[in-house]
């Protein structure tokens, strides 16, 4: 495997640009280091930024963290927050 530092930010009390700047910078630093392949970036950024965009707007979340591992040529992502959590079956019954 390559790579495996996880990186953490603090989030403000509300989604802005200045969040989703450090979130990208973040993203594609640990890209660089876990040697994830650039046909894979694009895609890979895409799931990052909307991941956490959804945990910003809707999670309640102070802080997030990301890990990007690779291993046999894929990539991994993991994103853990301290916020609460998303319950399908719930929204699902509320429709």
């Amino acid at each position: 495997m390559s790579g495996g530092r996880a990186e953490r930010l603090n989030l403000g009390p509300k989604l802005d640009e200045a969040v989703l700047i450090q979130l990208r910078r973040s993203a594609l630093a640990l890209m660089d280091e876990a040697h994830v392949a650039i046909d894979q970036r694009g895609g890979l950024g895409a799931v990052v930024e909307h991941l956490g965009t959804n945990v910003m707007e809707h999670s309640g979340a102070t802080w997030l963290e990301l890990a990007i591992v690779t291993a046999d040529s894929k990539a991994f992502l993991s994103l853990s927050d301290n916020g609460k959590p998303f319950d399908p079956v719930e929204i699902i019954r509320k429709l």
